[in-house]
Parts: structure tokens; sequence; C-alpha cells
């Protein structure tokens, strides 16, 4: 039987996981992925056209390479319309979409443009996460009252999609003082939830960013709309470092800078230099990582970003070899302490710098400069900031990096025994929080303790070691 053009547009599934399905997906390459849906199900243009909402001639547009789509909410009609299943909707980056799609409107479709979506228990679970914090700092850790908590939080992110549709013409302050407060929340979260669906939160709402700067906006809106994109880019940054992907972090970074300056926002140029300072360490290149953070320092007229940046050029002069200019700037660091305000940072999570994170790249300063008492003083008066600190308000992931550094210190003065005591709390990160900076600095660790080195190490040293590779084992192949 000759199927008709209004017949629904069925897919094996199994023909997403090919690769020519695969390779169109991840490349977003939508004239590509309708060839091969014409290819393998025969469906004509019309039919195609019916089932992702698109006119017949705009079908043939794209198939020709005549026309690129980028927009979000038409990638999300095509995705439903072809009904994709959640692996190759993430290939194409949209959020996964578990339960069966429902028909949609174009309104609807609209929607979908300002968070993943919702609809299932897991989103739900996912959403609950993301705004529990906010409350826990508001009303401290209140159980949900008959599980209510996660369905809250589902239906805030559905006012939130409401309010993107009902401005989706013409921008209003609403909409820039939602997207503003969406990213302030990823930062608040950060190391706090799994890294993953910050990730595609934050995705989304640059995606959101850039779709309203591509309308004529007003001048107050469009520099507005440049910062929460230009602050996105530089979460995104931070995370693929995080993820091991610091050359990935420059790319967004470039986009960042041009963004930043769109904006004329010192503060957020100054935290793309330092968010380029960390991709730069963290791949060893410790001149141009001091090269970023000494030019960061021009756009530091506020908040902790200076603190941040001295103390950065501190340890990239250090590990370069520059232990005077290391010297000299570790001097800055420590005087610009006295006039620190913290509530002037825009955003909290990696855009903020205690005194008790700024305390860990001191300790690594003499730690490279071969200063090990020293370096544990530091680092032991780091952590008791941290652990003065309401746990709410805590920057989780740079606490584990100053009790690594607590740890080093305790091997390099021969004390196995309070190595193992400050390497305990490290050893309690969860899976989905050893970000790849964690793992580099914990198996050194297993290097500084390997038996070769100590001869007949001790018990505790065993411990350590062995410990470190377990740790490690479970992440990183290889370790």
């Amino acid at each position: 039987m000759v199927s008709s053009s209004l017949d629904p547009l069925s897919i094996p599934e199994g023909l997403w996981g090919h690769g020519d399905f695969r390779s169109a997906l991840d490349r977003r390459d939508i004239a590509s992925l309708f060839r091969l849906v014409r290819q393998h199900t025969g469906a004509s243009q019309t039919r195609i056209g019916i089932a992702t909402g698109l006119a017949q001639g705009t079908v043939c547009l794209i198939m020709k390479g005549g026309r690129l789509v980028t927009a979000i909410d038409v990638l999300e009609r095509i995705a439903g319309g072809l009904a994709m299943p959640d692996e190759a909707r993430l290939r194409l980056g949209l959020a996964p979409r578990v339960s069966a799609p429902r028909p949609e409107s174009a309104s609807s479709r609209i929607l979908t443009n300002s968070v993943p979506s919702l609809g299932d228990a897991q989103s739900e679970l996912a959403a609950a996460a993301f705004y529990s914090n906010d409350a826990a700092d508001r009303l401290g850790d209140q159980p949900s009252v008959g599980g209510v908590g996660p369905r809250l939080a589902a239906a805030a992110d559905e006012s939130t999609r409401f309010l993107g549709w009902a401005e989706v013409s013409s921008i209003g302050d609403l909409t820039i003082e939602q997207m503003h407060d969406e990213v302030r929340r990823v930062a608040r979260n950060y190391l706090k939830l799994p890294m993953v669906s910050l990730f595609e939160r934050t995705r989304f709402l640059r995606d959101r960013a850039f779709a309203q700067l591509s309308c004529n906006r007003r001048p107050s809106q469009g520099r507005d709309l440049y910062s929460i994109a230009g602050w996105s880019l530089t979460l995104l940054a931070w995370m693929s470092t995080d993820l091991g992907y610091p050359a990935a972090a420059e790319e967004h970074l470039r986009a960042a800078w041009l963004c930043a300056e769109n904006a004329g926002e010192d503060h957020l140029q100054a935290w793309v230099r330092g968010t380029q300072h960390t991709a730069a360490r963290w791949q060893n290149d410790f001149v141009k990582a001091g090269e970023y953070a000494e030019d960061g320092l021009r756009y530091a007229h506020d908040g902790s970003i200076g603190l941040f940046l001295e103390s950065a050029l501190a340890l990239d002069r250090a590990r370069y070899g520059d232990h005077n200019g290391a010297r000299a700037a570790l001097a800055r660091a420590q005087v610009a302490v006295q006039g620190l305000d913290t509530q002037r940072d825009r955003l909290a999570g990696p855009f903020s710098c205690s005194v008790g994170r700024a305390g860990g790249f001191w300790s690594d300063v003499y730690l490279t400069l071969g200063q090990p008492a020293e370096a544990l003083s530091l680092a032991d008066d780091a952590v008791a900031v941290f652990e003065r600190t309401a746990h709410q308000s805590r920057n989780s992931g740079s606490e584990r990096m100053v009790r690594c550094r607590q740890v080093k210190a305790h091997i390099l003065l021969g004390d196995f025994d309070n190595a193992w005591e400050s390497l305990v709390p490290v050893l309690g990160t969860a899976p989905e929080h050893r970000v790849r900076p964690l793992l580099q600095i914990v198996l050194s660790m297993a290097d500084m303790t390997a038996r070769p080195k100590l001869g007949k190490p001790s018990g505790s040293a065993r411990d350590i070691h062995d410990s470190v590779m377990a740790f490690c084992g479970r992440k990183v192949r290889g370790c």
C-alpha cells in the first residue's frame, strides 16, 4: 500500500544509531538529516514538512543547502516531528524528552526555547534539585510536604517557559530579569548539582540569548542580552575545563570576550580572563595563564576578581620559575584581602573568590617554591575559613582543592598520618563531582607515595597511595 503524505512519518528507532545519522546530528546538519530520512523511509518533502511543521518549499531549500537551521525552536519542532529518541536529541544539542511527545501548537513549541523540557519524573527531580539550594538559603533544610517539591519546581520551570513565550515577539524587562536570575542560579549551584544537568541549562540559556540578539532590540536590552550570553559562555567554558576539555573552553571564551565588550561590562571581561587563565593553567601553559591573569587585572575594579587574579598570577609565576614575581603577586593578593567585598560579585560559585579559595592558591605557591611548612600553614588557615562558612554558601570545589594542598604539604613533611586525615573528606567526593582538575591533583599524590620513592612506606602512606588509585580508577582510565 502506497503511503500518503498525510500518514504519520515513522522512522525505525535503530536508524538513529547509524553512523550517517549520528554524524548529521552532531553537526546539526539538517540538510543531510532530511536527505537520510528520505533515503531510508521514502518520505517526500511534503511528508517531511507536514511532520515537522515546515512548508514543502522550506524543506526543499534546506535539503539543497540554501538555508541553515540554527534556531532552537525550529530544531525542537524537527526533533518532535521526527520523534527523535533522547540520544538523538542530545546529539542535536536538545534536552531529552523521556515521555512520549504530545502534539504541539506553534505557541507551545516556542516555550521549549527557554529551558529543557519537563513533564516526566526525572526532569521534575532535576528541576527540584536546581531550585532547592536557593530555598535552602532562605528557609534552611526543610523537607517537602508529601513529596511535593519536584512538582513545585517543575511548575516554576513551566512559568519561566510561559514568560519566554509571552514576550517572544517583544522581549520585556521580565524576561531579561528571569534570564539574569537563571545565570545566577546556575553559578550558585555549581559543583552542588550534577554537571551535565547544569551544562544543558546553561547551553539553553546561551542559545536563548543568541536568539533574542538576532532580533532588533533596544540598546539597553542588547547590552543585557550580551551580558547574559557572555556569562553563559563563561560558565560553559568553566564546565568544559572541569570536564577535561580546556580547548573547547577556549572557543567559548573567545565568544564570551566579544559579548563582554558589547555589554560594556568590565567585571565580565575580568572573569573571562580569569577563566582563560584557568583553562591555560590546567594545560600546563603557565606563561599564557599568567598573561591572561595579568591582563584581567586591568578590568578588575570591584568584587573579588582582583584577589583571584593576583593569587592565580602568583602561582603562574612560581610555576614558570619567576620566584620574585610570584612573591610580589602574592604580596599584592594579601593586600587585596583587606578591601575584599564578595557582595559586589555579580555571580557566586566559580566567579567569587573567598579568602579560603585564595589561600589554596597561596599554599600552592609555597609548595612550588619548595616550602611545605609555609604551604601547610596557609592551607590549614584556608580550610578553617571553609569550615566556618555555612554549608550552602561554601564553594565545595575550591575546598576540595585546598584540602589536596594540605595533603601534599603533609606528605612532603613526612607526616602521612595527618596527610591521610586531610585526604579522607576528599575521598568522599561524589563521582559526578570528581572534575578533571581534582583528579589531576589527587593523582599526583599517588606518585608522591609510590613505593620506590619511599622505600618501605608506612601504613598511612600505603593507604593514601591505594585510595588515590582507586579514587581515580573509578573515573579515569589508566589511573
